[in-house]
């Protein structure tokens, strides 16, 4: 049977290594892996290897290593996700409220793409979500527009909002008022967002 080095055969229970030798054909390399610390370990027995089985082990090792790594910056890239108790400081908001009854929706985005819908009277919940991407170009669109300074108070009777929320910072936008029309760039940011809540 192929000899362990000591050092490396303390990392590991007998059973492991059993089953790691075990039905292998001749010559061929078997593989341990232990985590000691912050160092992982690669066991090669001793072994007679040819160079091109050599060869083959380490692709197959730069392959496993290669998914590892992939997988990894795939979760550390995944956008963060909120909840309706934990929403970040940044938002955009937008709806319309008044009539008979002075009902107001509103709607919020976020800049990883989540939407959340509050009507008067009700609770805060998760309605849909866009992609990142989009998100982003509509938080551009707010910030080139000046949403957040923007002082443009119109509602009417039955009206139309924009709300831009930086920490305890929060600017309104409203229209519908007659003989005060909102700029047409507003009201395209407005039907984009109104887009994302469509049925």
């Amino acid at each position: 049977m192929t000899q362990i080095p000591q050092i490396f055969a303390n990392s590991f229970k007998k059973s492991e290594i059993k089953s790691a030798l075990s039905g292998r054909s001749a010559g061929s390399p078997a593989f341990l892996f232990a985590r000691k610390g912050r160092t992982d370990l690669l066991l090669f027995p001793e072994t007679d290897l040819s160079t091109n089985q050599i060869q083959r082990s380490v692709k197959t090792i730069l392959l496993v290593f290669t998914f590892s790594a992939a997988t990894l910056f795939f979760f550390a890239c995944k956008p963060t996700q909120y909840t309706t108790e934990n929403l970040p400081d940044r938002q955009l908001r937008w709806g319309s409220g008044g009539g008979y009854v002075g009902k107001e929706t509103t709607y919020t985005l976020l800049d990883n793409g989540q939407v959340f819908v509050r009507e008067t009277g009700g609770k805060l919940a998760e309605t849909t979500n866009t992609k990142p991407k989009k998100a982003k170009v509509l938080y551009e669109t707010m910030g080139t527009l000046g949403l957040s300074t923007l002082d443009f108070q119109h509602p009417g009777n039955i009206y139309n909002f924009i709300e831009v929320l930086n920490g305890t910072d929060i600017n309104r936008i409203s229209w519908g008022e007659k003989g005060h029309a909102v700029d047409q760039q507003v009201q395209d940011l407005y039907r984009q967002l109104n887009e994302l809540v469509k049925k």
